[in-house]
This record gives C-alpha cells, structure tokens and sequence, in this order.
C-alpha cells in the first residue's frame, strides 16, 4: 500500500491506565488496563510517518510498525494484525513484557517533543486481534509436507521457531523438560507483567495446528541428540539460559532464604513464594530484579531494597519498570554491592553486608571500583540475588560433537546452523539474545533456514513469507 505522511497532531503521548498501587499489590494480576480502540487511534495519527523508520530499525524483529500504524490509523485492524503477525509470533508478550522504551519507542522521533508515540500499546490492541482473526486464516493456508522437525525448548526462541515451521507445512514436536510449556514466560515473568492466560491461548493454537508438545522430556535423559537426529529430519536447540551469576564464595551464601532470582520467581508464580512480614533485600538493578522486589512486595515484605553496584543513571534495564518498581513502594540503593551474608547464629539469613562501589564506564562492560571504608549493613528475612544469567551450552551438545562458541554458548552460523549439519541452535543458549524479542527473531530466521535446508534436499524452492490482503471494509477505528 502507498504510504501518505499524516498532519501530525500535536496531542501528547497516552499512558494506560495503571491499577491503583494499594490494590495491585495485594494480587499478582497485571497493573495495566491497556489502550482500548479510540486511545490507540489517536496514537497512531500523532506518528509522523518518518522517512528514516528509527522504530522499526530498533526492533530486534523488525516488525514493519510504519505500516501498522497507518492501518491502524485508517482503521484497517485485521490488515495491521496481519502485518504485525508476518514478524511477530508472540505479539501478546512483547506488548507487555518488551522494553520498548529502549527500543522502537527509545527511538520514536517525536519522543523529545511530546513523547513517544505508544508503540508497544497498540501492539498490545493488536495481539488479540491477530490471535482471533489472523491465525484461523493462516492455519486455514497450510499445505502439509512430510518433514518433521525437533524444537529443544518451548521458550521464546523454540516456540517462534515452531510458530513458523508449522506455518510452512512442517511437522513440529517440542521437547520440554519442565512440566509446562512456554519456557520462562511461563515459569518465571510474574503474573503482574504477563497474564498466563494469554500464553496459554498461544499454546493452544499451536497445539489446534498439530505442533505436538512433549512435556517432561529432556534431551540427554529422556532421549540423546542422535536419537532426534535419527528421528527427524531436522533439530532446532532452545533452551534458553539457565545458570544465573552468583557469588557463591561470599560468607554466608549457604544461609536458608538467601535465593536466585529464578527459584524464587518460580515459587511466586506457583503461588508457594514464603510470605511476609519482614524485610527484604534484592541484589541487582536489571529487570528480573525489579521482578523480584516487586514480588517481594505482594508477600508481604516490607521494606524492600534494591541494592545495585551501578549508579541510577548505567543501572541496567527498562526505565518503566524501575519507575513502576519505585511506585510500589521498593526503596532503591545504587552504588553497593553484597559483601557477605550474617546469619547472626541462626540457620537462616538476618541481614547482608553491603560495600560502596564506584561504577566506570568503559567501551566494554563497566567497571566496578570498591570504595574503601564506604559500607552499610541491611537486616533482611529474604535476600534475591538477582545479577541475570549466563550463556552456557546444553550439556548434551559437547558428546554430540556441536561446537560451542562465544561466551560460552552454542556456536550458529548466519543461518543459525550448529556444527552438526541438520542441527540448529539460538537464543539465549547461543549467548547472543538476552532479550525475549531477540529470541523470538532468532527462532524466526532458525525456521526459514531450516525450512530452506529442508527443501534444498527435496530439490524445492522454499515457501515465500505470506502476503497481507487488505479488508477494506473493516473501521473499528473510526
């Protein structure tokens, strides 16, 4: 479609409606109500329709949003869900749990003048759209073929991948060694930043498509590499990044209610978090620990303090969520890291030991500088270390013979190939995503690569990405 540049409005930037904090607190639901349709049309007519897409340049997927937001804006709601689903196989995440402000938003031209225009919230609009009315066409456009492809991993990397395999005809099985599929969007983002529900549906669509879920299955227990590779034509690793950073030589570390970030999100979401009262301590400054100071929180815990080695400015993470974190009533400490755990006698922690630390930029990661004689100490019931993950590779890889590469992780060409012929690999396990929406392109580019690897041995050309008709007669918007 022709693309017009609109007068633009000089309306300011609409925020959702946030629950009120005393009430949210006391549940895990999500705190923002959304952006209904007439909100959602009036930010798209404030989107100048830039020359130079900043905000689509800055999106790890590449969503066209230019396109999106001028459908949007002449009311063509299931064209613009249809553009948005040709990129985007989990727009119902991104749209809450993406960082947008340091991504398509962070980058919106108008950002400076009178706010960004709200991106991520007419992604939101247009999630349900897509799932109800986009899906049912695409599934209905399907031409089976008698490939079958292994996904390790039901994350966001393992279930973009599937979303479109399954998309061009393949058949799709996806191992998960946890008892629920949908990899930490499931088991550890809390319910207040991703309803389940919503994955759920997800899931379910999947499923209606014929893509197959085994759940409880782990690779180099239940079955070997060679088994899958035995068994499929093609095999496409996901599983995400599991061994968190820690310090385990600290005094103290060994005490009872000192806790990753990972195990205690996933007690919190399964509703067996300890409860309050008392006080509690996060360590680290990143998104996970917000997640985990504001879970603290809804049990219970008062204060709770986040304590981080970076300044407030180079804190890592999305501004909204610290801002969010501070509404909730999270005391911040920045410029002090943990340097021991004190159980005082006791068998469990009672406070943690803390060290003033200067915080050096540099063209790599930061540097940390210990400030002699700056210290404090905080009582604390819970303390969450929280310092994110690192990269590592699947233990069943190395007796497979894939190679690891960077950082540890597993090694993928350009078309995210391990060394293994047939054997593909991405997101967090290959070091290079750290981002939902960068594990959701990585499964993206893995399945047309497969796709092609799979044709290419049949002798056939690989399935074009699916052209978006317009449904002229729709105007929800208007």
């Amino acid at each position: 479609m022709s693309r017009r540049r609109p007068a633009f409005e000089k309306t300011v930037r609409v925020r959702p409606v946030e629950r009120r904090v005393s009430r949210r607190i006391g549940d895990a639901g999500e705190i923002h109500q959304g952006l209904g349709p007439v909100a959602v049309a009036g930010q798209t007519r404030r989107c100048i329709t830039c020359c130079i897409p900043r905000c689509a340049d800055s999106c790890p997927l590449g969503n066209d949003i230019p396109t999106w937001m001028d459908l949007l804006r002449e009311g063509l709601v299931t064209e613009a869900a249809r553009v948005l689903a040709l990129t985007n196989p989990l727009p119902e995440v991104t749209g809450r749990i993406c960082p947008a402000d340091r991504l398509c938003e962070g980058a919106c031209a108008v950002g400076d003048r009178t706010g960004a225009v709200t991106i991520q919230y007419a992604e939101r609009f247009l999630a349900g759209i897509a799932l109800e009315c986009v899906m049912p066409e695409i599934e209905a456009s399907i031409r089976p073929l008698d490939t079958s492809v292994a996904v390790v991993g039901s994350g966001p990397a393992g279930l973009s991948c599937a979303e479109f395999l399954s998309r061009a005809g393949h058949r799709v099985t996806v191992m998960e060694k946890e008892p629920v599929a949908g990899g930490l969007p499931a088991t550890t983002i809390p319910g207040f930043k991703l309803e389940k529900g919503l994955l759920n549906r997800r899931l379910e669509a999947l499923e209606r498509r014929g893509v197959e879920f085994r759940l409880g299955a782990e690779v180099g227990t239940s079955m070997s590499m060679q088994e899958l590779r035995d068994g499929y034509d093609a095999v496409f690793i996901a599983t995400g990044a599991h061994h968190a950073i820690d310090i385990p030589d600290a005094p103290g570390r060994e005490l009872e209610n000192v806790l990753g970030a990972e195990e205690f999100l996933r007690a919190f979401n399964r509703g067996e978090g300890r409860r309050g009262p008392g006080k509690a301590v996060v360590l680290g400054g990143g998104d996970s620990a917000m997640d985990c100071a504001r879970a603290a929180v809804r049990l219970g815990y008062s204060p709770v303090t986040c304590a981080f080695r970076e300044s407030e400015e180079l804190r890592p993470g999305s501004p909204s969520e610290y801002r969010v974190a501070r509404a909730e009533g999270v005391r911040m400490l920045p410029g002090f890291g943990p340097t021991r755990f004190r159980g005082d006698g006791a068998a469990a922690v009672r406070a943690v030991a803390l060290t003033g630390v200067e915080c050096v930029p540099s063209d790599g990661a930061p540097e940390f500088w210990r400030v002699p004689g700056e210290g404090k100490s905080l009582d604390a019931d819970l303390v969450v270390v929280s310092f994110g993950f690192r990269p590592r590779a699947p233990e069943f890889c190395a007796p497979a013979g894939i190679d690891r590469g960077g950082r540890d992780g597993v090694r993928v060409d350009r078309g995210m190939m391990t060394s293994l012929p047939g054997v593909f690999a991405g997101g967090d396990c290959t070091g290079e995503a750290g981002l939902v929406c960068k594990a959701l392109a990585h499964g993206r580019r893995a399945a047309r690569s497969i796709d092609e690897y799979l044709r290419e041995g049949r002798g056939q050309a690989a399935m074009p990405a699916p052209s978006p008709g317009v449904c002229t007669d729709e105007r929800v918007l208007n």
